[in-house]
This record gives C-alpha cells, structure tokens and sequence, in this order.
C-alpha cells in the first residue's frame, strides 16, 4: 500500500493504521533508522525522511554486503549468487533472509502502524504491534498471529468537536500503549478502532452496529453528543455490549440503571449540585442557566424541580447552531450573579464575550458576572480563545471550569498520564485527553484483573462481571467507581451504581495566562469536592441553602473605606468556623455608592432574592429607611449592629433593630465628662450636620444640651446646625461664635469630611476637638495629615464603643483572637489580601466587625442545636421563619468577649409585658473616649495604625441599658480670666507666625529664578485640551490637578523656576541646560508612569489613550505634553504687581516656537540646545555620543543655514564669535549625575519654519529608551480621525454581531453595516 498518499488524505489521521514493512523514517531510536538518517544528512542535508529512501538505502546495504562476498569477479551472477550463498544477512538490528531457492522474500516482519502523532510529519508513526515469522518459513502463517484485544470508537474526528475528540482518543490510546508495552492482556495487545460519525445518529447508529456485528469487539467507548447516543443506546443496550465512559454527563446514561452502562465521568445534575458548594462559597445566590435545547435541559430542569431550585433565568439555543441572541436576552431577564454554563467550546466562548462586552445593555454589571462553565467541549480549548482578546480586552476575569477528572497535580496519576502522552507531542497536557486516559486506564486495569482471575475466554460479559464483582478500581490512588449490580427491578437504585468518578474540581484562568503559557488553567482550594463512596449521586438534601449574613454599604471593596474594614472583620470571625449540623456562614456584600436609592434596592434584593437571616453593620445615614422597613417592604427587615447611634434605634424600641453600639447620648455624656474631669475645659460649643436621612447628629446636639444643664451645670455656649460646612456662611458663623464665647471646645456632630473643614477654618484658635464614634477616623486621621493640619492632630479627642490597644493586646483577649485570626496566612490568602502585610486589614472598625461577627456564630450555633430548625442535615424550615428564630435566640445571649469589653444584656420581654423598661436592644456598656497621637518628630504624618494603637485615655462606664452616671459639680470661674489672656496672646502669635511664614514662601519661590543672560527657557502644552475640556470638563479637572503637581514637583527637583502658566501651559527656567533636559524627560515619565488618570479620559479619550510599542510595553497613558526648549539670552524684569521675575527676548519666542511644532508626548530642542547637552545624549540610530567636533560641526552648520549672506566677511566673524561664545558658556554649566536608569538620546526632527523668526531651524527630539517606541505622526486634518474602523462578522443572519478588532486579519462576510460606541470611540463597519 502507498502509506504516504494514504496519509495525506486524511486532514485529521487520529483513526488511521496501515501495515509497513519498516520502521518510521523518523525513528531514530531504530539502528538501521538512524544509519539511513546520518548518511541523508550527510549527502543530501536539504532531503526530506522517507519511506522509499529508506527502502532504497536498505536495498542498497544488500547489495553492499552481497558484492563484499563476491571479492573477485563482480557482475550480475556474481552478486547474485553471493546472496544466496550468504542466505542471511543483517543491517544493523534488521534481518533479511534466508535467501534460498523457491524463497526470494527479505524481511520477516510486517508493522501495524498508527498514524495519531503524524499531525506535523507524514509517516512519523509509532508501532502498534509487529508480526514476525521465523527466518525459516518463507512466508508468514496468519494461523500464528495473534489477534489484538479490539474496542471501538464512533468519534465526531471530522465535525467542529474533531479537536476535542483526537484530544480524548489520544488520551486512550496513550493508556493502552502504555499497557501494550508492558505485555498487554496475555500477550495480545490492546487496540483501539475508530470510525467517524459526522455527529450525525443515523451514522453513529450504523457505526454501532458494524462494532457489534464485529464478534472481536470487547467494548464501546468515548461517545461523542447525546442526542446521537440516545439514537444507538437501544441497540448497545439489546446486545449488553460494555459502553464505557462516553463523553456526555446526560441523565439517561445513570438512571434507570443499565448494567452495561459504565460511566466515567460525572453526571450533569451532580455536577450542577456539587458545582453550587463551590458557587455558595462566594457567597452567590442568584443563578442562572446557559445550555442547548437537548437532553441535557431536560436534565437539568428535573433536578432543579425535585430540589426546589429556583433560577434566576435561563437561555438555550439549538443544538448544533451558533445562534445565542434569544438565550443572551433571556439570560438578562433576571439578575443573575452567576451564569452555569454548559455547551461547545465555540458557543460558550461566544456567549461570554457577548454578555461581558453587553451591547444592548441589558445586564446591571456584566464585567464582575461570574460564568460557570461545565464545557462539553475543552475547557482549555475555551481558556485559549478567551485569551486571544487580550491585550483589547479581557474576557478571561471570573471564568472559572468545573472539571470532571482529577486536578492536575503531582501525584502519580498524573505523571503516569504525562509519560504516556509523551507519545503524541503535539498534544498538549488537559483534562480532555486525561479523561480519555482515565478511561483507558479503568479498560487496561479491568483486563489486568480479568488476566489473573478469568479462566475461560474473555468476552463481553466476563469484562462486566469482573468490573461489577471489583467494585472500585484504584489507578495510582484515584479510586474510580463504585460499580454495584445488585438490584433487581429498575425502580430500586440503593444498591445499584454505574457512576465512576465522584470527583469535581474547579479551576480558573490566571490573571498571567498567555498562550504561550504552558499551564493556562489553575485549580482552585480546595481543588476537588468528592462524594462519599457509599453514595453514588448527590443528594441535593445535604446542601440545603446557605446561611447568609447581608451587608451593603458604600467602600466595600475599597480598602481606604472603614466599610471594607468591617467587613474583613466580619470574615476574619466567620472564617473557618461551622455552624453545627448547618454547615458555615455566608456574607453578602453589596455596594450603594452612597445612594439612598441604591441602598433600598440593596436591601430588597438581600431578603427576596439571596435569603439574608439579617442585615448587618447598615451606615448611619440609612437610619430613616431602617425604621420605616416595616412600611418600605412587606416584611421586617432583621437589623444587627447597625454603625449608628442615634436614638431613634432604641427608643421607641424596635424589636428588629439590635445596636452594639452606644447611643450617640452615652457618646456625648462621655465627652462632656471627659472635657470637665481631664481636660478642665468649660466653654465648648456643639456643631450639627443636619441630614434628611438620619437624626443621629441631632440627638447629639439635644443631648448635649440636656446633659449640660441637667447633668454638668456647663451648658454649651452656643449649638449651631449646618448642612454645608464649606459655606461662607457657615464658616463666619462658626468663627464668631469661637471669639464671642472664648471657646476652648468644638464638639463636632458630622462625617469626617465636615471635621476636617471645621478644624481647617479654626485651626487658629489652639482648640480642642471632640467628634463621635460614627466619624470615620481612616478619613480623618489621613485628611488630618497635611503639613497645614498636623499641629493640630493632639488636639482632636474621640469616642470608641470599643478598646483598640495593640501595645496592651494582653489586656484585651478578645482584641488578641481577633489579631490571631487577621494574621492567618490561609484567611488572608481566601480573602485574596496581601497575607505579608496583615496589618493593613486591622483597625478598630474591623475589631467591630469581628465582635459583632462572633455575636452572630452564637446565635446560629444556638439555632443548630435546636430540633425544630434541623433534621439532621438542613434546615426544616422556611426562610421567614428561621429569621423570626434567629431575632428570638438574638434577645436571648449576651455576647462572649472573654470579659474585656463592658457589654450587658438585652431583652425583648416589654413585648409580653407593660413595662416598657423591660426592652432593651443595645449590647454596649461603656464608651472610650482617647486623644489622637502626636508624633514625635512632627515632620511625618501619623498613621491610622498608630492612632489606633494608642491607650485609650479614659472609659465611661453605662449602669443598665444607656443610663448617665449623677451630676458632677465643676467650678470654672477661676479659669475664666487666665484662659481669655492666653487665648488674646496665642492669637497675636498667630498671626505674627502666618505673617512671617507668607514671606518665606515668597521668597523660596522666587530664589531659583535665573538671572538675565544665558538660560535654558521651556514651554509646555497639553495635546487637544480644548476638546477634552469640552467633552470631559469634570475628568479634566482632576486630570490637570495631576498635571500640574507632577510638572511642579519635578520643577523643585531639577531647580527649575515657573516663570508662568496659562491654562494648562507652563512657561519654565533653568540657570543650567542638563537640567532642562532632565526635568522634560522625567515629565514624560511621571505622567507615563501615573496610575491615577481618570478612567473615562484613558477609555473614552482618542488623545489620551493607552498605546504599546512593539514590545508590548505601554509608551502613552493619559494627557500627551508637549514640550520645547531652547538656550539663549532672556532679560529678566520683575512684575511690579505680583513681585515675580519675567523674562523677555527673541530667545523666549523661539522657545515657545520649538514647543508649538513638538507633538503630545514629544520633547523638542533646539540645534542650540542639543550642542550645550550633546555630551550626555546618545544618538538612537547609532547608540554612541557626539563628538566636540560633531556637535561644533552641527552647530556651525546651523548657523550656516540662518545666514542670508554666506561670502561676507562680516557673516563668518559673526559665525566664530558665536562658536567661541558657545564654548566658553559650555565649560561653565556643570553637568549634573543623571539617573543610572535612564539613558537619554537624540534625533534628528527636520528643519522648520518658526513663525516670526527669520531663516529654518534644526530641531532635535530628546527621548529615553524607555519612551523611544513612541512614533509622531502629522496630525490629520481629516475631522473623522478619532474613528475607529472595525469589522463586524454576525454569527449568523439571527445572531448579534462579533466585533473583530481593526488589525484582524477577519473581513466582512455580511453586507449588514452596524455602529455603535465602545469605550467613547465611534466604530463605523463599513457594509
């Protein structure tokens, strides 16, 4: 047979054995293979291998030998008859021969080769057995042979599952020649027969029954599509013909029981069940469903009908098409948070691409949905294209796979599987191909068995006896089965089980995969979830419905926010900790983004549709809609530990409400005591924010008037309500009301951001500042941490419901759990935090958080022991009451805190009685009360750690539920007269020290000027700022803040002066040239290098988009400068008004000339300029620095080219007279030590005109290596140039389009023109 053109007829060969009288060509581990190869290489190095060259060689090595023997006379005869003399001959380890007479047949051997790794190289197979006859016999007896031990295959090798299927098939193969080498089933080698089906069942059907038909045929394997398996299982089930691990998780494969049935891998239902533990785990409650119109639907729909499953929604589409817009807009008619997923590679990556870019907008969030992808086809294969978008987007965040086979690891399975892949080198190593030789591997193990054990022939049935009487096979430690065949009627399954692996992983896509990683999946902890051996199917019963705890606030996953502190807390104490028989705790978190609105939403969400037991840690400034939840909702809303404390949380009482914290009453009692006892202080005056949402501030404002009249005979000497602490109004207010009452404290009632605007605008005042719990001291504390703020941090006292001392942890031994828990390197690592760092994650708000969190584990632990709720296994009852129970068990415990926290008992029995003193839903019993830390040095700001860190200065002990201790007389009569004196002196000093401190910085702003004569002169410009102002004025803002703080720190480090500015232009000047060059290179860095540029202006903006080089290095992000430099003579004048320096000169103009022609992100100089400088410039093309001569001749040409008469004397005078003046101003400027990391060049620009200015000019461009990728084009005058051009190709004439980017090599296949706008850029696709 004529292998060669055999082979090159098939584009996929997986299925192809031929016979061969030789080896590969290929096979150099074969002598003779490898005599041929030196000699082709040697004579003819360009040639390729070949099975006709390597006959030709073996011919000619005959006739070699043969002639050696003739010695004498060589001719026809002669050879000839030296042949038959010799009979047997040897090449290397081939034989040929005897030659005798009647026998003219050389080799004795004939080769089944397979051709499954021939995909790169025709005829590079691999030996599948050999038959070899003695040299004795002439010819072979098939009577000797023995036959292979065969199963079959029906394989879609040539549909869109091909690649998929020669992945699986290579996986069997592998295993049974693995087998094969080590003796096979009693010498006879195990094979496998394949035949394409098309994915048609008609040919599936006739594939079968050709298989069955076979008498040799011991088993079925690797069925491909249900729906084509559901048309042959009737005539595999009537011939109890072994159908072994099919590629397909469908119900009727497992139930009824089939004995001849053997699966492998997992079911769907199973897969879907167990796929929720992990799903719960991130704390998901809404789901939707993704999956063909097929069998599996149906599967999928009667298990979520018998386990009272409810979906969000679900999409499907028809099987064996690609149109998924119906299944993309049904999908968004709930709010799914997670999508299970489970289809081909092609549509499941379509699917995920559509929803994440969304361009009917009809998903909330679509960049943060997760997908659960359970693929019929390759997970790595979806993994591949999902990392193809990227660098222009990134579909690959929150994709995680369900796998059915064992994580990929180091354990012997695994290496197992790699050493006999190592046969097929272009495969690559996934769970496709380990699956098939896990499949091959229980075959192999089974006939291993069946080797020892059967003493009659092996059959069809002997192979399911002994499968059934093993039970479990173990392949190198992974048990696969249980297989039990003991029931008796199809309605029993207890004791019947053809399901194998009970094993499911989960992996997902590094955030570093490329595709030219080797690894592209990773698996996740923990890697696998397996069901016990003695169940064969999920029972949905043992899963139940996740406990969960809701919080939704603003920050949540912002690590500055004392939202996301809390919630850290709340983690830290639900880690790891079960919850008796009802298993572990979840938490919800939901953001509102400082929305009332978002907020409500938030908490309808939380109750109807992710079944919260309660809401904790709800912000202060929710406190109305937490009150009025009876009449907002048609149910109550269980409230634990809200962040507030305002009265109308306690009183009247709420039975759904429970507070940690003390009231905003206890809060204002406690400073009130603190300023008199310890600080001596009388005259305080109290400051309001009056919100709409929340009257907590206003009770504070009540109470300290109440508390200082009835209780400390010192009420306050003024209250002043305000809503904007910022207006000019208020301020005016606030200050006369300081002067007129000789104020020595603010007791401050707002956010954090109000305490700072009111400490800033009395600052001058030396006053104490007391300000309440439900300020955020992260906020505070950093905004307070300014050169203009920090004199006054000792100044400002607080109030805490809580210790927080990390110097005095023995003390506290709740505080010492809750740091022991934050430092757990496995927690952290969960939490995806900084597990180096854990500080960062510890606070006093996360300290509440994981007290209140601990608060709720004994109250559900409460609930699990308790009959009523459980069975044994889950909760028996429903959602409403089990929320009733937890409230009820709630009134019922006081808090463990190992009796280092002052907390008391709380009591809902007023319900059942007439007293309302009976009531009480407030835990606290006692309030801190510290002073801020002072730091030594007074130079660097305090942190928020070693604020909280300080011993609290004093505690306010609460007797029952809120009460205030008696009234403390104080007399502050003879303080009146001496604090008056000293407050009259301190403002003097005041003000004398503004005065002079103004003056210094007059000064130190204006020394650096240079002084008339020799300068470097720089102007700068932002590209397109005009439109960007028009269409992002407030982006702008913020950007051009960013601007300038980096063009004036860097103008400070290079000793620049800012001569001006205009808008967003600088006009700069430098006394020395170098460190012009310096400051623009180091410009264009800094703003390369800033992370914090809006991103509306780096995704909506053409000109301040994100560009790479060739490298795939980023050269452009956010606002393009442009900046231009020029050295020659300026006059400086100093400005009559302003008292700051201007200079003046044709030099100036030409400066500003130089930058007009420069493009954004381009540094421009003068020729001028390049030769003051060239000594530490490179130039780009070559790499090396110019010479004097080269930079002298530069410069003498450029003042060539500027003069109009070129003969005169006059003009060549002038021309030496300013080379001499240049050299001798070049010697004076020392050159300064640039940075060892940057390498600074030079090119050429070209000659320009420069308007106003006689004659063209050399201008240069100066860059780094790491900005020189940057390319500057002209700029168009075509007004379309921010469009963008790309290619739209629909999947078909249904379906929504898939954009191709611009550089695709893709073109339009639909005559359909379609635009619209991504990321504030038009696409036009052209029809």
């Amino acid at each position: 047979m004529d292998n060669y053109n055999l082979t090159s007829q098939f584009v996929s060969i997986m299925n192809v054995h031929s016979t061969t009288p030789f080896a590969s060509p290929f096979d150099s581990k074969t002598n003779y293979v490898r005599m041929y190869q030196n000699a082709l290489n040697k004579y003819y190095p360009n040639a390729t291998y070949s099975i006709f060259q390597l006959e030709g060689y073996i011919c000619s090595q005959l006739v070699i030998q043969a002639a050696q023997q003739a010695l004498i006379t060589l001719n026809n005869n002669s050879i000839i008859s030296a042949i038959y003399q010799t009979s047997l001959f040897y090449i290397k380890d081939l034989s040929l021969g005897n030659y005798v007479t009647n026998c003219t047949q050389g080799s004795r051997t004939v080769l089944f080769a397979d051709y499954s790794n021939t995909l790169n190289y025709f005829l590079s197979y691999q030996s599948l057995w050999t038959y070899t006859w003695s040299t004795a016999s002439c010819y072979g007896d098939t009577s000797s042979i023995t036959r292979p031990v065969l199963f079959a295959q029906s394989s879609p090798i040539s549909s869109s599952q091909g690649q998929v299927a020669n992945q699986y098939t290579a996986g069997v193969v592998s295993a049974f020649n693995q087998f094969n080498s080590q003796g096979g089933y009693r010498g006879r080698n195990v094979q496998l027969d394949i035949m394409d089906d098309l994915t048609s069942p008609d040919v599936m059907l006739n594939n079968t029954n050709y298989f069955i038909n076979n008498a040799n045929v011991i088993g079925l394997l690797g069925y491909f599509q249900s729906a084509s398996i559901a048309a042959s299982l009737p005539l595999v089930n009537s011939n109890n013909m072994p159908f072994i691990g099919a590629y397909s998780g469908v119900n009727f494969l497992r139930t009824p029981f089939v004995s001849n049935i053997i699966n492998i891998r997992m079911g769907n239902s199973d897969d879907f069940l167990m796929t929720l533990s992990y799903i719960r785990s991130y704390a998901i409650t809404r789901i939707s469903l993704f999956c063909p119109d097929s069998p599996i639907f149906d599967d999928f729909m009667t298990m979520l009908s018998a386990n009272n499953i409810v979906l969000e929604s679900f999409g499907t589409y028809v099987l064996g098409s690609t149109n998924i817009t119906s299944a993309y807009q049904n999908i968004s008619r709930g709010n799914p948070e997670a999508i299970l997923m489970t289809a081909n590679d092609f549509v499941i990556t379509s699917m995920i691409v559509l929803i994440r870019s969304d361009p009917l907008r009809l998903f909330s969030s679509p960049s943060t949905m997760k997908f659960f992808v359970s693929p019929a086809g390759s997970s790595y294969n979806i993994a591949t294209q999902l990392i193809s978008y990227k660098p222009k987007a990134d579909y690959t965040t929150n994709v995680f796979f369900t796998q059915v086979v064992p994580p990929f690891s180091d354990n012997q399975l695994f290496n197992q599987y790699v050493s006999a892949m190592n046969a097929y080198p272009s495969m690559i190593y996934n769970p496709v191909s380990l699956e098939g030789y896990i499949v091959g591997r229980t075959i192999t193990e089974n006939l291993s068995s069946l080797s020892r054990n059967l003493r009659g022939t092996l059959s069809r049935s002997s192979f399911l006896r002994n499968l059934y009487a093993a039970q479990s096979l173990f392949l190198d430690g992974i048990q696969v089965g249980d297989y039990i065949n003991s029931c008796n009627s199809t309605t029993t399954y207890d004791r019947c089980c053809n399901q194998g692996i009970k094993t499911i992983g989960l992996s997902r896509i590094p955030p570093t995969a490329t595709n030219q990683t080797t690894n592209i999946l990773t698996y996740l902890s923990p890697t696998s979830i397996t069901l016990p051996s003695s169940q064969c199917f999920v029972n949905a019963d043992s899963l139940g419905y996740p406990l969960t705890i809701g919080i939704v606030g603003t920050g949540v996953t912002s690590s500055s926010s004392s939202t996301y502190r809390y919630i850290i807390g709340l983690k830290a104490a639900f880690y790891g900790k079960s919850i008796g028989s009802l298993g572990t705790i979840f938490l919800k978190t939901y953001e509102d983004y400082g929305s009332n609105v978002q907020n409500t939403n938030a908490l309808r969400l939380m109750y109807e549709k992710d079944r919260v037991i309660a809401v904790v840690g709800q912000s202060n400034q929710y406190d109305a809609q937490l009150i009025d939840s009876y009449s907002m909702f048609n149910y109550t809303i269980n409230f634990i530990a809200p962040q507030s404390g305002s009265l109308s949380l306690r009183s009247p009482f709420r039975s759904n409400v429970i507070n940690y914290r003390s009231s905003i009453t206890d809060e204002v009692s406690a400073m009130l005591l603190y300023m008199i006892t310890r600080s001596k202080k009388t005259r305080f005056i109290v400051l309001a924010n009056i919100i709409t949402t929340s009257t907590v501030w206003e009770d504070g404002l009540l109470a300290a008037i109440d508390l200082g009249n009835r209780n400390y005979n010192t009420p306050p000497k003024d209250t002043i309500r305000f809503t904007n602490s910022n207006s000019v109004d208020f301020i005016s207010t606030l200050t006369s009301s300081v002067i007129n009452n000789n104020v020595e404290v603010i007791i401050i009632l707002g956010h954090h951001s109000h305490c700072v605007n009111i400490i800033n605008a009395t600052r001058s005042f030396n006053l104490n500042y007391m300000v309440s719990n439900d300020v955020n001291f992260l906020g505070l504390i950093s905004a307070l941490s300014n050169d203009l703020l920090r004199p006054i941090i000792p100044n400002v006292f607080s109030t805490r419901s809580l210790p927080y001392d990390l110097k005095l942890i023995s003390s506290y031994p709740t505080m010492a759990t809750y740091v022991k828990s934050i430092n757990n390197t496995n927690f952290l690592i969960s939490m995806d935090l900084d597990p180096t760092n854990p500080t960062l994650y510890t606070g006093a708000f996360g300290f509440e958080g994981f007290v209140v969190g601990t608060y709720i584990l004994q109250i559900l632990r409460s609930l699990a022991d308790t009959a009523s709720v459980t069975n044994g296994r889950s909760l028996s009852v429903n959602i409403d009451t089990l929320r009733a129970l937890f409230m009820k068990y709630a009134f019922n415990i006081i808090p463990s805190t190992q009796g280092d926290i002052p907390v008391g008992p709380i009591s809902n029995a007023c319900q059942t009685s007439a007293s309302a003193a009976d009531c009480c839903n407030q835990i606290s019993r006692g309030v801190y009360v510290q002073n801020t830390l002072l730091v030594s040095d007074n130079k660097s700001p305090p942190s928020y750690t070693q604020f909280l860190n300080q011993v609290p200065d004093f505690l306010y002990s609460l007797t029952g539920c809120g009460t205030v201790i008696n009234p403390i007389p104080f007399n502050a009569v003879p303080l009146v007269v001496a604090v008056t004196c000293g407050v009259i002196l301190l403002i003097i000093i005041t003000v004398l020290i503004i005065f002079i401190y103004w003056r210094i910085r007059v000064f130190l702003r204006v020394y650096k000027a240079p002084k008339s004569g020799l300068m470097a002169i720089a102007f700068t410009d932002v590209q397109s700022s005009t439109m960007l102002w028009q269409q992002f004025p407030s982006e702008m803002r913020k950007a051009l803040k960013i601007h300038n703080s980096i063009l004036r720190s860097l103008i400070h480090q290079y000793h620049g002066y800012e001569v001006k500015t205009q808008g967003d232009s600088f006009m700069v000047c430098f006394s020395n040239p170098y460190h012009a060059i310096g400051w623009a290179i180091r410009v264009q860095n800094d703003l390369l290098d800033c992370g914090t540029w809006p991103s509306e202006l780096i995704l909506g903006s053409y000109d301040c988009r994100m560009e790479w080089d060739k490298f795939k290095n980023v050269i452009f992000r956010g606002l393009r400068v442009r900046i231009g430099i020029h050295v020659g003579d300026a006059e400086k004048v100093v400005d009559p008004t302003t008292r700051r320096p201007d200079y003046f000169g044709t030099s100036v103009n030409k400066a500003a000339r130089v930058e007009s022609i420069a493009k954004g992100g381009q540094v421009l100089v003068s020729t001028r300029t390049l030769t003051y400088v060239s000594d530490c410039l490179n130039n780009i093309e070559t790499g090396e620095k110019a010479s004097e001569e080269q930079w002298l001749k530069e410069y003498k040409e450029s003042l060539d080219d500027s003069s109009n008469d070129n003969s005169s004397s006059r003009a060549e005078s002038t021309k030496s007279s300013s080379i001499h003046h240049l050299k001798s101003n070049r010697s004076n400027f020392q050159r300064p030590v640039m940075k060892d990391d940057i390498i600074l060049y030079y090119r050429a620009a070209g000659e320009h005109s420069l308007k106003g200015l006689s004659g063209k000019e050399l201008l240069f461009e100066i860059t780094s290596e790491r900005l020189s990728g940057r390319v500057f084009e002209e700029k168009l005058s075509d007004p379309m140039e921010n469009i963008e051009l790309d290619y739209v190709q629909p999947i078909n004439s249904d379906a929504l389009p898939v954009v191709y980017n611009s550089d695709s090599p893709a073109t339009p296949s639909s005559s359909t023109s379609v635009a619209f706008l991504r990321y504030g850029s038009l696409k036009i696709v052209p029809s």
